[in-house]
């Protein structure tokens, strides 16, 4: 059957196929382990309250001491009332906080370090934090994302961690991206999908914080004619876009991952889908459990620009039919 077959297809994997190229490590997310919820991230830390001298200093909790962990104020505020997606009531405005989970999460966006070290300081119960998940979707062309998979994981566990933290059951965390359009609404995307794998909520009401919150207002108490909160994703070209993908749609493409299986966190095996997603050694996604998609084959292996690479048929071939067990492979392109 299908279900369970996407995380069964990487975590089987033979280790020889894992190792069968040499290959460089590019850009991925950091990881976690989804079991324990102990966060292995490389730090992508920016600035974090300041810490205490008797914050947690070992294992996962280094990262938590450099955040800090000091005691604060509970930070309550009224749950609010449903908002209708189509009335966007709050533009957004740097500096504001938007609650996400009421009480427990919000979100918001800074122009720059100035203004974070500002809130900070004027605003000892928030707890602000900020890491560098947002920022890793590199561009083709024009696009500007969604992050994949492994990054949304990789997120999950950092915030599950510390939605968990006991020094921190008392404050309200805030998650702070850049005013720049692309990490904001990847910011966005990521947090409503936290919503939508740990807190098991509908596509709707993950994205209905966002929803509430209109077009980006600037000087003047005036709004930013034609920008919007929220970008659309595109096609990776540099065409004028003809369609946008909403982070909504997304979001139901990941909430029917989930129902079918097709995505499960505790088995997910991320290193094996950040190695067939590298550049250097495949640049292949498990699409669902019928269908894989590649880039290729190559007439030979070569490289082919900084960070792009081309391989040959044979290289594609142990990996598609041992590793992926493939039974036939479609090409769409001229060859």
């Amino acid at each position: 059957g299908s279900r369970g077959s996407y995380n069964k297809n990487l975590r089987d994997m033979p280790a020889s196929l894992m190792q069968s190229v040499g290959f460089s490590r590019t850009k991925s997310a950091p990881s976690y382990d989804a079991h324990s919820h102990s966060s292995a991230a490389t730090s992508h830390a920016k600035k974090h309250n300041d810490a205490p001298s008797n914050a947690p200093k070992s294992g996962s909790l280094d990262k938590l001491h450099r955040m800090g962990l000091e005691a604060g104020a509970a930070h309550r505020r009224p749950v609010a009332e449903p908002v209708d997606p189509a009335v966007a009531r709050n533009p957004l405005k740097a500096g504001c906080v938007y609650e996400v989970i009421p009480g427990r999460l919000a979100f918001s966006a800074h122009l720059d370090d100035d203004m974070t070290d500002r809130e900070i300081a004027a605003h000892p119960e928030l707890f602000f934090f900020s890491e560098g998940y947002q920022e890793l979707y590199e561009p083709f062309c024009a696009e500007i994302g969604p992050v994949n998979l492994s990054v949304v994981h990789s997120f999950c566990g950092m915030l599950r961690q510390l939605l968990s933290e006991e020094l921190l059951q008392e404050r309200q965390l805030v998650y702070y991206s850049s005013m720049d359009s692309a990490e904001r609404t990847n910011t966005a995307f990521l947090l409503s999908a936290f919503l939508v794998i740990d807190r098991k909520m509908s596509p709707e009401d993950a994205w209905a914080p966002f929803a509430a919150i209109g077009p980006p207002q600037g000087a003047r108490g005036r709004r930013m004619a034609g920008e919007q909160a929220f970008e659309t994703y595109r096609d990776a070209t540099y065409s004028k876009k003809t369609y946008g993908l909403s982070v909504l749609s997304c979001l139901c493409g990941l909430h029917k991952a989930l129902n079918l299986e097709w995505y499960d966190p505790l088995e997910f095996n991320q290193e094996a889908y950040d190695l067939l997603e590298d550049p250097s050694f495949a640049d292949v996604h498990v699409l669902c459990p019928k269908f894989v998609a590649l880039r290729g084959p190559s007439r030979r292996t070569e490289r082919l620009n900084e960070g792009g690479y081309g391989f040959s048929a044979t290289h594609y071939a142990p990996l598609l039919r041992d590793g992926l067990a493939c039974v036939a492979v479609v090409r769409l392109n001229e060859a």
